[in-house]
């Protein structure tokens, strides 16, 4: 996903579904994992961004500290910030750089995590 504004909204839905499950009593094991370019979209350094997305990007922050206070997990592939020119270093805070996300997600799935694609 490289649309910040879509981003917020996908967000929101995350969030809602984490409530949702919570009201269900059942306890959500939620991963967020960012690749592609996406990662330009959760870091700290706006250099790569246009000044009329700084709006949607505090909200993506906001939202992903939300949903880190709800036990929500973030990993970003390095494979994606290296090409992408995104510093680890300059990621939200909460987010977890990891070598290759496609391996992370290939484990999870192995453990038996349900993948939703969203784009």
């Amino acid at each position: 996903m490289t649309d910040a504004k879509k981003m917020t909204l996908y967000l929101s839905v995350i969030r809602e579904t984490v409530d949702d499950l919570k009201r269900q009593n059942v306890e959500p094991d939620v991963i967020l994992a960012f690749r592609g370019l996406s990662v330009r979209l959760i870091s700290k350094d706006r250099e790569q961004m246009e000044l009329t997305d700084f709006e949607h990007l505090d909200k993506i922050a906001e939202q992903l500290a939300d949903l880190r206070e709800q036990g929500v997990r973030m990993e970003a592939c390095s494979v994606a910030t290296r090409l992408f020119n995104v510093d680890n270093g300059t990621l939200l805070d909460g987010i977890k750089p990891v070598g290759n996300t496609f391996v992370s997600l290939t484990g999870y799935q192995a453990q038996g995590y349900a993948n939703i694609p969203i784009y």
